[in-house]
């Protein structure tokens, strides 16, 4: 690792604020593709989706993170690809039959857009390196174009290998190591996205609401969620954005790219999975948040913490800050509130959720501070 402190770059421009408002309209609907059907299959077509949508969401948070967009073509580029984007958004929930085509030709022209952007960028060694990763990008477009003719069961198959084909060519081939990253401006967009996210869903559990009477059961309910969603903001946002920062620029330049792949971009994928599954759970849980609930709703709120939680320990593993036990073992004892869901209410289990989030985070302070790892790192 270098000792260098390159924390520093260009801020998140409003137009990519713009394009992620765009991108988390998409968790919004994903999350109604576990509401709809609570099952398995449902959690593993939306885990499936999410893993192939933020692939090119990245994409381009990487095109702007190397080129900017200062200049009217990049700018054409990212609006072009908002509109390829939303697209996508709209045919979430039926990607898996009826709008699979639909998806399928949406996200083949936003990784076109994506690909264009980075050739006419003016910046060779980004050209070069997309020239490397653009091939697998179109493979894996056409692979879910194809699923969404193939249809039923084809399609798992063929999109599953767009996965692998995305992720773990990337992963073996070294390739995101040719990109030069700005790690303020990185930093910044990833913590921005999860913002954002953790808005919406309390938005969109809010407008499933809306046909509702406002009594103190509702309010008390949804006072609860908002206090899960408080406790979820401050796993990220009370110091630890900055240590990953810290620590993310700390790793040579040239072999920044794979880490910022691998242990920025991966455990952020699972962070959102943690939200979508949450804003699920309180959706199926409506209208009475008070009452006992349903044992999927109770399994999709926990499940959603843990998974939240347990990303952000592989966060701080892989980018080796702070001591991530805390945090795995809350994860897992999220699990053990499913009860309260399903004997109480989904208020009742969200309220206990916030509770034990924020007794893991005074244990969490005075284990790191025991391990010297409050300024961002532990040795080794």
């Amino acid at each position: 690792m270098s000792d260098s402190s390159d924390t520093g770059g260009t801020r998140v421009s409003t137009l990519e604020l713009f394009f992620d408002l765009v991108f988390v309209f998409t968790i919004t609907q994903l999350a109604f593709i576990v509401e709809r059907h609570p099952s398995w299959s449902a959690v593993a077509q939306a885990l499936l989706e999410l893993v192939v949508i933020f692939w090119m969401y990245g994409g381009y948070a990487w095109l702007t993170n190397t080129l900017g967009t200062g200049s009217p073509r990049l700018r054409a580029v990212l609006l072009l690809g908002m509109a390829a984007f939303f697209v996508v958004s709209l045919t979430v929930p039926h990607a898996f039959d009826r709008d699979g085509v639909a998806f399928g030709w949406a996200y083949l022209v936003l990784t076109v857009i994506h690909l264009a952007g980075f050739l006419i960028g003016g910046v060779a060694r980004a050209a070069a390196a997309m020239r490397r990763i653009g091939p697998q990008n179109l493979l894996a477009s056409g692979l879910i174009l194809v699923a969404g003719y193939a249809g039923t069961p084809w399609q798992w198959w063929l999109w599953a290998a767009a996965v692998i084909v995305q992720w773990g060519a990337a992963v073996l081939s070294g390739s995101t190591q040719a990109f030069a990253i700005d790690v303020g401006h990185f930093a910044e967009r990833h913590g921005l996205m999860v913002i954002i996210v953790l808005g919406e869903s309390l938005v969109s559990v809010a407008l499933a609401a809306e046909q509702l009477p406002v009594t103190a059961r509702l309010v008390f309910g949804t006072l609860c969620g908002l206090a899960a969603s408080a406790a979820m903001w401050w796993c990220y946002f009370a110091g630890e954005d900055e240590r990953a920062t810290r620590a993310l620029a700390r790793w040579d330049a040239s072999t920044r790219g794979s880490h910022a792949l691998l242990h920025y971009d991966a455990p952020h994928v699972l962070m959102l999975a943690g939200v979508v599954s949450v804003a699920a759970g309180t959706r199926l849980s409506l209208p009475e948040l008070t009452e006992p609930t349903g044992r999927a709703a109770a399994a999709l709120l926990a499940g959603g913490v843990a998974v939240y939680l347990i990303a952000l320990g592989l966060f701080r593993a892989a980018l080796r800050f702070g001591n991530p036990g805390p945090r795995l073992v809350t994860g897992l004892a999220a699990l053990a509130l499913i009860p309260v869901g399903t004997g109480f209410g989904a208020a009742q289990q969200l309220l206990a959720t916030a509770t034990l989030v924020v007794a893991m985070l005074f244990v969490e302070r005075a284990v790191d501070a025991r391990t010297g790892a409050t300024n961002g790192h532990r040795a080794g």
